[in-house]
């Protein structure tokens, strides 16, 4: 399941067991979704260079959303709880790709905006 949403460039599914059971959670329109929970628009353009298949680094946010080194680690831990994982420890080298999937920083496409 997660590879497939990685191949159609949207975010991987959450999964959520509780005592009503087990759902799983797909999200077509990462856009809306993203600001329902509370993410600002860079927030959103980062989501959208890593379901792309771009390498997300902290050099690499802070030129996207023209802000500061330590705004972009922040940006990047919000996100790391939720949707990125963090390759390598710190540092050089050290970068994030979607959560759950092991190629989606080699994936490369167009992703539809609904804005």
């Amino acid at each position: 399941m997660i590879k497939a949403c990685v191949n159609h460039l949207i975010l991987p599914p959450l999964f959520n067991n509780d005592d009503t059971g087990f759902m799983v959670t797909l999200f077509a329109d990462v856009d809306n979704r993203l600001k329902e929970m509370g993410f600002n628009k860079s927030h959103i353009k980062i989501v959208l260079e890593a379901i792309a298949g771009n390498k997300i680094t902290n050099t690499v946010v802070q030129k996207l959303c023209d802000v500061s080194k330590a705004t972009a680690s922040r940006y990047l831990d919000d996100l790391e709880e939720v949707y990125l994982e963090r390759i390598g420890e710190t540092g050089r080298g050290t970068y994030y790709r979607i959560k759950g999937s092991e190629r989606a920083h080699e994936i490369g496409g167009v992703i539809r905006n609904n804005s």
